[in-house]
């Protein structure tokens, strides 16, 4: 399987590529937004920083600065993959509380947690920390790890391909 990494971190990037080809995956790694949207047809999965700006290189040493001025790309690219069928996970460091743009969860990651308890309380099934978990790793329309935590996201989107014959 192809996996499509869009980040624009040198340091996450080569532990992308690390939990990528230990699972056995081919990797694919960007960070400009115009080439991963090139790739995404070719990539079985993609695996998608969500604060990123296109723009601007990435520099340790500023880092604080840019972090607070990156737009939520990755939600382009959630949207772009979904919208071509391929499975998805982003996989970021944010505090989404913590950012500007802090609707990216709030308007669309906390609405699929709330409706998912609301359905397992109708079926008197407990939802807690465990049960969001799996909820984010396979029922959710997307992943959505925080914590850049690679192994998980290629679990999360190896979850979301189709069954093969």
């Amino acid at each position: 399987m192809k996996i499509l990494v869009i980040d624009n971190n040198p340091e996450e990037q080569a532990n992308a590529i690390s939990a990528i080809e230990d699972a056995g995956h081919e990797v694919v790694v960007t960070d400009d937004p115009l080439v991963a949207i090139d790739c995404v047809g070719s990539a079985d999965a993609v695996i998608t920083d969500m604060f990123f700006n296109p723009f601007i290189r990435y520099d340790h040493s500023e880092s604080e600065h840019y972090k607070q001025n990156e737009p939520p790309m990755g939600l382009t690219m959630v949207i772009l993959a979904m919208s071509l069928g391929k499975p998805v996970a982003v996989c970021t460091d944010g505090n989404h509380h913590g950012q500007e743009l802090a609707f990216v969860y709030d308007g669309f990651i906390h609405p699929l947690v709330e409706a998912a308890q609301a359905e397992a309380k109708k079926e008197s099934r407990p939802f807690g920390t465990s049960e969001i978990f799996r909820f984010f790793m396979t029922d959710a329309p997307f992943g959505w790890i925080e914590g850049k935590d690679w192994d998980l996201a290629v679990r999360a989107v190896v979850s979301r391909l189709p069954e093969q014959p």
